[in-house]
């Protein structure tokens, strides 16, 4: 009867913990996620910084508040948003095009007016742990094929839909000098 005893008060504390554990993290999530929609106009980027990379010659806006972190060391990009649960906002370009629309899990692709007057392809699709990815890329011009620049953000579920509309943004102010 004692043995029963016990293992039930050790079930009891273990569910306890258990519950108790899962709130707390729940808040914990909650109150660390950086909402990046932040009263943004799609018409303005006041309060916004400009990330300019040197080696391919391109720029892009993005909302000060992001957890960006510093150029990569080959110079090709910068995270303009990358936190710890995984969320991150990529802006860069590469000698080697990756072919991006071979997707077997496509949700959605077209076309993207930038605020420069070029246009640019869009993909969305989800992969098999969940992530939600949203890549906008294109090539400059016909003199610079081989070059291409891209907007990658790879996002919990959650995250991606508070956070779309502003993705676009950023993209469209996308810039090649």
């Amino acid at each position: 009867m004692e043995n029963k005893r016990k293992l039930i008060t050790y079930v009891v504390i273990v569910l306890a913990i258990i519950l108790f554990s899962s709130l707390f993290f729940t808040k914990v999530l909650k109150k660390s996620v950086v909402s990046i929609s932040k009263d943004t106009e799609e018409s303005s980027y006041q309060n916004w910084k400009t990330y300019s990379n040197s080696r391919f010659s391109f720029s892009v806006k993005y909302p000060s508040y992001w957890p960006a972190k510093d150029e990569a060391t080959n110079g090709d990009g910068k995270a303009l948003y990358k936190d710890n649960f995984g969320n991150e906002i990529l802006a860069y370009a590469s000698n080697v095009p990756t072919n991006f629309l071979k997707r077997d899990n496509l949700l959605d692709h077209g076309n993207v007016d930038l605020n420069d007057g070029r246009e640019a392809t869009y993909l969305k699709y989800k992969e098999n742990n969940g992530k939600m990815v949203y890549i906008m890329f294109f090539n400059q011009n016909n003199l610079q094929e081989g070059k291409q620049y891209v907007l990658y953000a790879k996002a919990n579920e959650r995250f991606f839909k508070e956070n779309e509309e502003i993705l676009k943004t950023v993209s469209k102010s996308f810039i090649v000098d």
